[in-house]
């Protein structure tokens, strides 16, 4: 006989819910803010590849994307950094999240990870990949 486990179906349903909602507030950090305005700014002063620039906190390189038609503007961020705001973001939503066990912790920000993505490039047009090594990588196209 089936069980059906009508409290994990809600959970699920629930932790859906909360996972987006850290998605939508994490697509609003500083971050993803700084390296739009960076693409901006790379633009209006058309910053040839291998420039740097700052803009806030943040570090960026303007280089030729990966056809070599255009430009972009790249962030690389430490994944640390990037995991510790997606679980303030968790946290903010859902206090029980503080209590996650690394299990629960490393589950939740892969599907966390899945879903930023796509967001990310849907709402921003920031492209997101892991790497170089224990970094992520976020870039926005700047020139075809």
């Amino acid at each position: 006989m089936l069980h059906y486990d009508i409290e994990w179906h809600f959970r699920g349903r629930d932790m859906l819910e909360m996972r987006m909602r850290a998605v939508q507030l994490a697509a609003r950090e500083e971050i993803f803010l700084a390296i739009a305005q960076g693409a901006l700014k790379a633009r209006a002063r058309r910053l040839a590849p291998e420039s740097s620039m700052e803009v806030g906190s943040f570090k960026m390189m303007v280089v030729e994307d990966e056809n070599g038609e255009g430009c972009a503007v790249q962030v690389i961020e430490s994944r640390k950094m990037m995991e510790d705001l997606a679980l303030e973001k968790a946290q903010y939503l859902d206090k029980s999240a503080e209590g996650w066990s690394d299990h629960e912790r490393r589950m939740w920000l892969e599907a966390f990870w899945r879903d930023l993505g796509p967001y990310l490039y849907k709402w921003k047009q920031i492209r997101m990949r892991p790497g170089p090594g224990e970094s992520i990588t976020f870039e926005i196209e700047v020139s075809k």
